[in-house]
């Protein structure tokens, strides 16, 4: 998908990005990065325009992201819990049980330089804790509910928790490691259900409710989840 980065007074930087088969513009906040889709025949000025002209909107929304991405004793994970220490230096170290991040002399835990290094650890941290724990929970749905698919990735994804090619390789995002597993099982059957349907139709929704029958709930529950994290992805 083509895009372009821009600065626009009063805003901050944009992205805009350039998708086939949109037929609409659409601006959202992903954490907090700001994204404008546009149909792909249309010129980048006019998603710039369209951004310019949702200002108030943005800067509302921008009031209701947390001051402070992460704080000490947050719960990272299924493993982890990050914790701020002082030091010389700023450093981050990951261990079996902590994410550490070492907050330099005369800063502090909100300075933009260590919310940074903090949410790089946390991925860090995420990225490995889901390569050792999701393709196995995958390949263990994917038996017991006779699917099947060619490879898994995982890795950080802004706007999905998962995604199906129509060459069966699915990928998952490392932040499902922040929701609870009866959700990480519904986005698992829902990649698995893609290898059979590659669309959102009745048929896929079939094949989802056969094995979830709460995945109306579930999905409710994930976009929640997606708002309260949005502030690391």
């Amino acid at each position: 998908m083509a895009s372009k980065k821009y600065i626009i007074d009063g805003i901050g930087e944009i992205t805009v990005y350039k998708r086939r088969g949109s037929r609409r513009m659409n601006l959202r906040i992903v954490g907090n990065q700001i994204r404008v889709t546009q149909p792909l025949w249309l010129p980048y000025a006019a998603g710039v325009q369209f951004a310019q002209g949702n200002q108030v909107w943005v800067q509302q929304q921008r009031q209701k992201l947390p001051t402070q991405a992460v704080e000490h004793g947050m719960a990272i994970g299924k493993e982890r819990t990050l914790v701020f220490e002082s030091a010389p230096a700023l450093r981050t170290r990951i261990t079996t049980t902590h994410i550490i991040v070492y907050v330099p002399h005369g800063s502090t835990t909100d300075s933009e330089a260590v919310q940074r290094a903090a949410i790089a650890a946390i991925k860090r941290a995420l990225k490995k804790e889901a390569e050792a724990t999701l393709p196995k929970r995958l390949a263990y749905a994917a038996e017991k509910y006779d699917f099947s698919y060619r490879t898994v990735h995982c890795k950080s994804m802004r706007t999905r928790w998962g995604s199906c090619n129509s060459s069966k390789e699915i990928t998952l995002n490392i932040f499902l490691m922040m929701v609870p597993w009866e959700l990480i099982d519904y986005v698992l059957i829902h990649e698995l259900a893609h290898t059979k349907h590659m669309h959102h139709g009745d048929d896929f929704w079939s094949e989802v409710a056969a094995v979830v029958p709460d995945y109306k709930e579930r999905r409710k529950q994930l976009k929640i989840i997606q708002h309260l994290i949005a502030h690391l992805q």
